[in-house]
């Protein structure tokens, strides 16, 4: 699994940006790992990002599918 993140982190950022040295590439690495996170599409993940598929996910949990209707469930009081 590490080797296939490696691979996709180096032809989808570091191959198509002008890094030049290894100072670049790890001045670059942070936005990178954000953009990845935030934006970039993931097939593991349905083609969304980490963000909008966590963001669905917790959607999910708090609603209830009524026949194609979402309904939010109520949040439980403490």
């Amino acid at each position: 699994m590490a080797e296939a993140f490696v691979g996709t982190f180096k032809r989808d950022y570091v191959y198509v940006n002008d890094c030049f040295s290894a100072k670049v590439v790890s001045k670059m690495i942070p936005e990178w790992i954000e953009d990845y996170n935030n934006n970039a599409p993931h097939s593991a993940l349905g083609m969304k990002s980490c963000l909008l598929y966590t963001s669905d996910a917790a959607d999910e949990r708090s609603s209830v599918d009524l026949g194609g209707r979402r309904i939010m469930k109520k949040k439980k009081k403490k």
